[in-house]
């Protein structure tokens, strides 16, 4: 039976000797790793990360505990903090336990079985932090892929495609190491719902990018703007929000932000390139083209100087991104239109309207709709649809 790893902790002081005594009094609970100083404790939370809990001094010279917490909470605000103190300080370390800013705090000396107890409490207390990040995750998702159902229902030729994007953002996301791969997808799947408040032909709905006019693009960056705004106000959502603001920086000459250099942090502009990247997929995709001239697309951008990007790209298998490695297209009748397809071509009534735009993967609602309007014989005819695998749609 494999052993499972011990919970990774981060030691942060002034003290080298006190940070080697700590790991070494702890080794039996945690994989124990130290910072000198403040500054270097921020640095191993950016650049390391994957911290259970962190252990801090709360007098270090240049930015004391209470400081380097609030700042640290920012890089990695998962993690579990446990202040050091000594006896003067009692007080200010109770006030933040109490406010809620760390999970506890040790009056120095402390002893060996003092910290275990406090780490395997600390890390339970993560591993709990995490369950419930991860329902939240899952049902904040599951609501919004409802309501991007509805969406596509109410406005079909604004959000035909607009949930592969979404999982088009997460898998390119997993493979580049984003950082936070929901989010991205959240992103990904609400980008267009500033559209909501505009003209259906004020917007690019099908030509490629490219070939954007200025109006255009002016069009584009006001309705991201918009669903930014938008979201601002639900809670858990302002990294969403940041992401669709920013979904069209530096795609073309001009752009104010590609002038400006971008997002300073590094993790978010990853997570920009990596929406983009999914946008131009699903773009080439939804308009019949081939994975090689969507990656052909992206080495036209600036996303094509980010060679880690697109290397991640090429490994994920082309079925997974909805491209057919064959050809795997088939005309049949609406009727016979099932969960799972792919429309490679709109279907509109008989009135002329469109029902749903070509891209979309059809869900269980959606292909609940189809059947109401063929049943009253508002649709009729055939469609082109596709698999993104090797199954027949004729054999179902």
């Amino acid at each position: 039976m494999m052993q499972q790893a011990l919970p990774r902790v981060l030691f942060v002081d002034d003290d080298e000797n006190l940070l080697a005594g700590l790991r070494r009094a702890t080794a039996r609970v945690c994989e124990g790793h130290s910072a000198l100083g403040a500054l270097n404790g921020l640095k191993a939370l950016r650049d390391d990360g994957g911290f259970s809990l962190v252990i801090a001094d709360m007098r270090m010279p240049g930015m004391d505990g209470l400081e380097f917490i609030a700042r640290a909470r920012k890089i990695a605000p998962e993690a579990v903090y446990v202040m050091l103190t000594g006896n003067h300080d009692q007080k200010t370390a109770a006030d933040a336990v109490n406010e809620g800013r760390v999970f506890r705090f040790l009056t120095k000396p402390v002893s060996r079985e003092k910290l275990e107890e406090t780490i395997t409490q600390g890390c339970e207390q993560y591993r709990a932090r995490l369950a419930e990040r991860d329902v939240l995750e899952r049902t904040l998702t599951g609501a919004l892929a409802t309501l991007i159902d509805v969406l596509r229902m109410a406005r079909p030729g604004m959000f035909g495609n607009d949930q592969r994007r979404g999982k088009v953002a997460a898998l390119i996301g997993k493979a580049t190491g984003a950082k936070s791969v929901w989010e991205l997808e959240i992103a990904a799947m609400l980008s267009h719902v500033g559209s909501l408040s505009m003209p259906e032909d004020e917007l690019p709905l099908a030509a490629a990018i490219e070939d954007w006019t200025g109006e255009q693009k002016e069009a584009v960056v006001r309705q991201a703007k918009l669903g930014a705004q938008m979201l601002r106000r639900i809670p858990r959502m302002g990294m969403v929000s940041r992401l669709i603001e920013r979904q069209y920086d530096g795609m073309w000459a001009g752009h104010p932000r590609a002038e400006a250099g971008g997002e300073r942090d590094p993790a978010v502009e990853e997570m920009v390139r990596v929406m983009q990247a999914a946008t131009i997929l699903e773009r080439v995709r939804g308009a019949g083209g081939t994975m090689g001239e969507a990656l052909a697309v992206i080495e036209t951008t600036r996303l094509g100087k980010d060679a880690a990007l697109v290397e991640a790209i090429r490994k994920i298998p082309q079925g997974e991104l909805g491209f057919c490695e064959r050809n795997q297209h088939e005309r049949i009748p609406v009727s016979r239109v099932r969960t799972g397809m792919t429309l490679r071509e709109s279907v509109r009534t008989t009135r002329g309207e469109l029902l749903l735009s070509a891209g979309n993967q059809v869900t269980e609602a959606l292909c609940e709709r189809i059947e109401n309007y063929v049943r009253r014989g508002l649709v009729t005819g055939e469609v082109t649809i596709e698999w993104v695998d090797d199954r027949s749609a004729m054999a179902a």
